[in-house]
């Protein structure tokens, strides 16, 4: 008899997890007899639901996770659709499976996996015991820079590689700016108030060049970019330790300009993202980093302006999604209110519009 793949949490169950164990070789004789499914965080996201299972088996085997996170499509079918809109789950499991194995990041560990439409699934490692970041209260700076250290590693391993080609599930472009025209008056008239003149005048800009922004970035290097790289993706161990950072989230990976991985955290994650040393001192961390793994042709200056480049596509998020924003509550509210804050601010201290023509 087949096992019926989960298309909500509530239809987890031992028989399934016992079939994702073994085809993963995790468990090759023992089953999965009983689960205490629980919440994790929100649990409920955008793109996925996620909740954590502790595990019972019917006999001892080396290698029997006892406790999983198990991630799903969404509740909400909206939320499903642009997931599957996205190719969401497809691109975060075959991240895991082609690239992780390839990287000296600290990531979690994929135990099994689910791409059998309309289910998919990722069964993995259970890092609960981590602290998550919170975008809301942000993180510290040194923080911030260990963080551009880390993802400039990956950055390096596939910069502008020949193995970008085979990794076809992952697409080029983040569409985010295409609608940034259409989207601004609206944007500009919920929330225009939280942003200062310079930052508002950054966006008036950007607003002329939208379609030269994104083809400046598309002929810039290429490599494996995590596209929403910020607190909320990041879980934080003991420092010094092997787990004192893992990126998590790798949903909406793109093959694109590494730099914008380090605007969208160092903007968005860092309360004091005003001050403009900072910036460069993150800049600096990443491209050190990228040297150290071997790229070369690509200089200081380079990476400066990349930086710029992905601080102005990095406000196209918030405007492409404001709608979304406007009948949101609680924490919700509270990120979207601080993101936009921080992300106008620092495309205008950084001067990011410097690099717009004209």
């Amino acid at each position: 008899m087949s096992i019926k793949n989960p298309l909500h949490v509530n239809e987890i169950t031992p028989e399934w997890l016992t079939r994702i164990l073994r085809e993963g070789g995790s468990i090759t004789e023992s089953h999965v007899t009983a689960i205490d499914v629980q919440s994790v965080g929100g649990s409920v996201g955008f793109l996925s639901s996620v909740v954590k299972t502790i595990l019972t088996y019917d006999a001892v085997e080396e290698g029997a996770p006892k406790s999983l996170v198990i991630k799903i499509e969404p509740e909400s079918e909206s939320y499903r659709q642009a997931s599957d809109q996205l190719h969401a789950f497809t691109r975060e499991i075959m991240f895991y499976k082609s690239v992780a194995p390839g990287v000296s990041m600290r990531l979690p560990r994929l135990y099994g996996s689910v791409i059998e439409p309309p289910a998919y699934a990722l069964a993995m490692e259970d890092l609960c015991s981590l602290r998550p970041g919170d975008q809301v209260r942000g993180i510290s700076e040194e923080e911030a820079l260990g963080i551009t250290e880390e993802i400039a590693k990956l950055h390096a391993r596939y910069w502008n590689s020949p193995e970008l080609d085979g990794f076809a599930w992952m697409p080029s472009e983040n569409p985010v700016w295409q609608d940034f025209g259409e989207k601004w008056p609206s944007f500009t008239e919920h929330f225009g108030g939280l942003l200062e003149s310079n930052g508002r005048a950054v966006g008036e800009k950007l607003l002329k060049h939208v379609e030269w922004l994104a083809g400046e970035i598309s002929s810039r290097p290429k490599t494996i970019v995590h596209s929403d790289l910020r607190a909320d993706n990041l879980l934080f161990g003991s420092p010094g330790s092997d787990d004192w950072v893992v990126i998590i989230d790798w949903q909406i990976a793109i093959k694109s300009m590494g730099a914008f991985d380090v605007a969208r955290l160092t903007a968005g994650s860092e309360p004091t993202s005003e001050l403009k040393q900072y910036h460069y001192e993150a800049v600096n961390r990443w491209y050190g980093t990228l040297i150290e793994g071997g790229v070369g042709l690509y200089t200081m200056d380079d990476a400066v302006r990349d930086y710029k480049l992905g601080l102005l596509l990095n406000l196209c998020f918030p405007v492409h999604f404001h709608r979304e924003a406007l009948t949101v509550t609680g924490r919700t509210k509270d990120l979207v209110m601080t993101m936009i804050t921080r992300d106008f601010a620092a495309a205008a201290e950084f001067d990011a519009g410097s690099v717009l023509p004209g």
